[in-house]
């Protein structure tokens, strides 16, 4: 795979700088995405007394979301060089504030303001050379957990193992940047995007449900949430709603976008909000923890969560 992955870096050079630029950001994200999968089921098979380090970055990693990640590479590399494996990736911690790691985050945070603002030519082209420098020191300090597609499926070459990846998907030769995982109708379903400049198509995949990471977690794609309800009639109702949890373990960031939210939650004359932005900025991350705090009551302000009844007629 860092064969293709190099390929496909030197083929951005044929695109103009704002769609080089937004390439590189789907770039430097499947590369995350690759090594924490592989880092994750690594530490599952290898590593018995690290089982709550894994399963907590198995369910990091199920939110695709760059930020998660980073977090759970800084969480599981450290495990795994302290194993068989201490060459692993070393790359990822040197350099204090310089290293891939506080770079990779650094560029996160970047991107994703950005992305909630205008662009301008002047931030392309100051950023442009760091993404792309970012892009390839991840390609080379990473390459340990890239695993390799020459027999087809990703197989992680290891110090005395070859481990066959379950969760690194590929199209056809191609990486892909993983856009959603979900669970649909009682199986999983991973929804991605080709790694490719010029063809980025849109694909579904079916999973496994006996996938060491999905079974690692032991999570549904919702998690039930109960909460007060008040009928027209004065009476009261909890019942139990499918809303899905929360995105990230760790929310940090959004505060202004948190505080318009909640704004809006309190003004009584405002129906409805909307929430609008990039593909893959956050939206569904911000929307989420906005509407699990309002039930864990750690924001909620003076309305109320109100289902109004709709009960049968005799014709009906």
């Amino acid at each position: 795979m860092r064969s293709v992955l190099e390929r496909q870096l030197s083929e951005t050079l044929r695109l103009e700088p704002g769609a080089r630029f937004l390439f590189l950001g789907g770039f430097i994200r499947c590369v995350l995405q690759t090594a924490a999968v592989a880092a994750v089921e690594y530490v599952l098979s290898q590593i018995d007394e690290a089982a709550e380090e894994a399963v907590d970055g198995a369910k990091k990693v199920l939110h695709p979301l760059d930020g998660d990640m980073v977090g759970a590479l800084d969480a599981l590399l450290p495990l795994i060089r302290s194993e068989d494996w201490p060459a692993c990736c070393t790359a990822w911690f040197t350099g204090g504030k310089g290293s891939l790691s506080a770079r990779a985050q650094a560029w996160i945070v970047t991107r994703n303001d950005a992305a909630h603002g205008v662009p301008s030519q002047a931030f392309v082209e100051r950023e442009l050379p760091v993404a792309e420098a970012l892009a390839r020191d991840l390609v080379l300090g990473l390459s340990d957990l890239v695993p390799d597609l020459s027999q087809g499926a990703p197989i992680l070459k290891a110090p005395g193992l070859s481990l066959e990846l379950q969760c690194v998907l590929v199209d056809g030769r191609r990486p892909v940047v993983l856009r959603d995982l979900r669970c649909r109708g009682g199986a999983w379903q991973a929804r991605y995007h080709a790694l490719d400049p010029l063809d980025a198509r849109e694909g579904t995949r079916r999973l496994d449900g006996d996938l060491t990471l999905l079974a690692a977690t032991g999570r549904s794609s919702q998690e039930f949430v109960s909460h007060r309800v008040v009928r027209p009639d004065g009476g009261r109702w909890t019942p139990t709603v499918r809303l899905p949890g929360k995105n990230t373990s760790v929310f940090q960031g959004r505060t202004a976008e948190l505080s318009a939210l909640l704004d809006w939650w309190n003004d009584l004359e405002s129906r409805v909000c909307l929430v609008y932005g990039d593909g893959g900025v956050g939206k569904t991350t911000l929307v989420l923890e906005f509407l699990n705090d309002l039930l864990e009551n750690s924001r909620r302000g003076g309305r109320r969560l109100l289902v109004l009844e709709r009960r049968a007629g005799a014709g009906e």
